[in-house]
């Protein structure tokens, strides 16, 4: 024989299950629950910044990292030494980064993680 509390106690984990997800569905998306989602390829890998925005500049290639802040006075390199930085090649790595699209996806179990 059923128990009725234990029936009703499964459709009201049930209701609120169904009310958290339609609430984060209402929002748009469910990666709360699930991750973000992959960019599709084709599309922009950043959309979400203005370019007047970038006070950062970090590049890493092969362990060594070059550092660039903009300050008053213009961008200026940080790391690995101090010096000005021409800000016309500020303004191409930032329309570069812009301009980037998703070519391919790898799966994760591809991936080998150094």
């Amino acid at each position: 024989m059923r128990s009725p509390a234990f029936t009703f106690l499964l459709s009201l984990v049930a209701l609120v299950t169904c009310g958290l997800a339609g609430w984060w569905l209402s929002d748009g998306q469910l990666s709360a629950l699930f991750g973000t989602p992959p960019t599709p390829p084709g599309d922009r890998l950043y959309t979400s910044f203005a370019p007047a925005d970038v006070r950062k500049i970090q590049i890493s290639v092969q362990g060594k990292t070059a550092e660039f802040v903009k300050a008053s006075g213009g961008w200026q390199a940080s790391q690995p030494w101090q010096d000005r930085m021409d800000p016309r090649a500020a303004v191409g790595i930032i329309g570069f980064t812009l301009g980037m699209r998703v070519e391919d996806l790898a799966p994760t179990g591809e991936m080998h993680l150094a």
